[in-house]
């Protein structure tokens, strides 16, 4: 009989097809990449000495993961914490004819902040009724082409985290006259409330008041981009070799996502639950790590609260987009700029650092010339802080950057002042 002797090449090769096997098993359970890098290295050794067994052991694993995730493929159904994520369309819109309850387990804030450790007294638990049109807006009372009022923005008009009766355009209806229908869902900026409205425009009845909101947090931009610091994450300054090596880990994480996610399409049932855990502690590693982490806390009324939004420098000048279309701008009756968090509780915050910037400035000047009339909403919210903390209330969510239901009910009031 014959056998064949294994050259020194052709063992080699084996062995690194075993690492790189090995090594992307480990991965696939989705783990921080650092800990992937740490076992196929503790288990270097091992693998050399029993290639046999290395082999077989990886074979396991795959039929494991192959057999857990045809077993539990009908229970891995994703969990959205509010409305918006489950029913958002890449157009700019929701569903349509969604009419569905769900109990949402917390805020944006909690969903953000990968620093915190223990958001018990921060959560605020809550449930949505959250109803769209025919068009895919929160649209229930008023028919987006029978509205005489049509109010434009991102979440802080959709009502990001508010039941259906509580959204800015059915507290109007609710309080007055007016027809009210809004053009909104969360995540959009000024340059998609234009296009949304040159969609609709022959939609809506031309005799329409549009009513456009400006958010301070999230609707403006840097000019001044020269000043921003050449290391920085979200405009806070990093040590130069914190920062690279942090990005320069982040960027592995992200590569090996996109391995496992976009280029195979992966469906394992662990990575899909572990994954999302691992993310949020390296993030967390990360961004504690450098002192970057976003969210500020502080206690109002003895009660903890997030801030997401606060203007870090005060040297920092902002632009954002302002709508040039005429026909638009000849339904445009008044601009509004809605306060963050930070802004509104400023002078009941004792950590929180939160300059004065130009945005409404910015605004009210470029509209002027449009002869558009610009309105602040900081004062009415300010005005209202004393009256709801004798409640016991807030104007917004305590886990959350959007405004709550009284929040929103100051809006509604103050907007309708200003309208009749």
């Amino acid at each position: 009989m014959f056998s064949i002797k294994k050259t020194p090449i052709n063992s080699k090769f084996t062995l690194i097809l075993l690492y790189v096997l090995t090594f992307i098993n480990i991965a696939s359970f989705g783990f921080p990449i650092i800990c992937d890098l740490i076992l196929i290295l503790l288990l270097k050794s091992f693998i050399k000495k029993n290639k046999l067994i290395s082999l077989n052991t990886n074979l396991i694993l795959i039929l494991s993961v192959i057999l857990a995730t045809f077993v539990f493929k009908n229970k891995d159904e994703k969990n959205f914490y509010r409305g918006h994520e489950k029913f958002f369309k890449n157009d700019n819109s929701y569903k349509v004819n969604v009419n569905e309850t769900i109990d949402i387990p917390h805020g944006d804030i909690i969903a953000v902040d990968v620093c915190i450790n223990d958001a018990n007294d921060l959560i605020q638990k809550r449930q949505q009724i959250f109803i769209t049109d025919d068009y895919g807006f929160r649209n229930s009372k008023v028919k987006l082409k029978n509205a005489d009022l049509i109010l434009v923005g991102d979440s802080i008009v959709s009502g990001s985290g508010l039941s259906d009766k509580d959204i800015l355009s059915n507290q109007i209806n609710s309080k007055s006259n007016f027809k009210a229908a809004n053009i909104s869902v969360g995540g959009v900026g000024p340059v998609e409330y234009e296009s949304m409205l040159l969609k609709y425009l022959k939609t809506i009845d031309k005799d329409s008041k549009i009513f456009i909101f400006y958010f301070e947090g999230n609707d403006f931009e840097i000019s001044n981009t020269n000043i921003i610091p050449k290391y920085s994450y979200n405009n806070i300054k990093i040590n130069k070799y914190k920062y690279k090596i942090r990005f320069g880990y982040e960027r592995l994480e992200r590569n090996k996502d996109k391995f496992f996610v976009k280029i195979l399409n992966y469906k394992n049932i662990f990575y899909k639950k572990i994954r999302p855990k691992s993310q949020r502690f390296y993030k967390r590693s990360m961004l504690k790590w450098t002192n970057t982490c976003e969210v500020q806390y502080d206690l109002i009324n003895k009660k903890l609260t997030g801030f997401l939004w606060t203007n870090r420098n005060k040297e920092y000048i902002y632009k954002t987009h302002i709508i040039n279309n005429p026909e638009i701008l000849k339904s445009i009756d008044k601009v509004f700029f809605v306060p963050t968090k930070s802004t509104v509780y400023e002078k009941y915050t004792k950590n929180i650092i939160n300059y004065e910037s130009n945005k409404f400035f910015f605004l009210q000047k470029s509209y002027s010339k449009k002869n558009i009339d610009v309105v602040d909403l900081t004062l009415p919210l300010k005005l209202n802080i004393k009256k709801y903390l004798l409640k016991d209330s807030l104007l917004f969510f305590k886990d959350d950057t959007h405004l709550n239901k009284y929040g929103i009910s100051v809006l509604a009031d103050y907007i309708l002042d200003q309208s009749l």
